[in-house]
C-alpha cells in the first residue's frame, strides 16, 4: 500500500481491538502514543516497513497484554525504557532501524520474551547484564551495530537460547563458558 497518513486519532475508540496491522506503507509521522493507552486488549500491533521517525513512546508500557511488537524496517531512533514493562511480550522486532542508543536494561524485565531481533541498527555501548533475565530467550539477534565490551557473563543463563548472532560490532573479550550448557 501506500499510505502514508498516520492513523486519526479516533481510532483510539476501538477498545476491543486485538491485533493491529498497517505494514508496508509510508506512515512518516509519529507512532500513536494514545493508541496504547485506549486498546487494553491489543495482543499483536505491527507497524514495521514504513519511515516512522519518533521515538517509541512511552505510552507503549500500557498495553499489558501485548505479545508481538513488530517496529521493524522504519527510521525510529531511540527505545522507549518502557518497553521493559511488557510482561507479556514474546516477540520484539526492532531490527533495520536506526536506533543510536545503549540496549536498555530495561529489556531484561521481559522474562516471557523468546524473540529480540535488534541487528541492523546503530546500537552502542555494552550489553546490559540483565539480558541474562530474559530466560525464556531462544532467538537473539544484535549483529550489524556498535556493541562494544565484552559479553556479560549473565548471558550464560539463556538455557533455552537456540539461534544468537553477534556479527559485526565491537565486542572483545573471551565467550562466557557457560553458554550453551543447558
Amino acid at each position: 500500500n501506500e499510505l502514508s497518513r498516520m492513523l486519526p486519532s479516533s481510532f483510539a475508540v476501538m477498545h476491543k481491538m486485538r491485533e493491529f496491522s498497517i505494514s508496508s506503507n509510508k506512515h512518516t509521522s509519529h507512532f500513536p502514543g494514545a493508541l496504547f493507552t485506549k486498546w487494553s486488549q491489543i495482543t499483536s500491533f505491527q507497524l514495521q516497513n514504513n519511515s516512522l521517525t519518533s521515538r517509541i513512546p512511552p505510552e507503549v508500557g500500557m498495553a499489558k497484554k501485548l505479545k508481538i511488537l513488530y517496529l521493524f524496517s522504519n527510521n525510529t531512533r531511540f527505545l522507549s525504557p518502557q518497553l521493559g514493562e511488557l510482561a507479556r511480550l514474546r516477540e520484539l522486532d526492532l531490527s533495520t532501524n536506526s536506533l543510536m542508543e545503549s540496549i536498555r536494561n530495561s529489556l531484561g524485565h521481559l522474562k516471557q520474551l523468546t524473540v529480540l531481533l535488534l541487528y541492523s541498527n546503530r546500537l552502542s555501548g555494552t550489553m546490559p547484564t540483565e539480558m541474562g533475565n530474559m530466560r525464556a530467550l531462544q532467538i537473539l539477534n544484535v549483529g550489524t551495530n556498535g556493541q562494544e565490551g565484552e559479553l556479560p557473563t549473565s548471558i550464560a543463563r539463556l538455557k533455552n537460547l537456540r539461534h544468537h548472532v553477534l556479527l559485526s560490532n565491537n565486542l572483545n573479550g573471551t565467550i562466557p563458558s557457560d553458554l550453551g550448557k543447558g
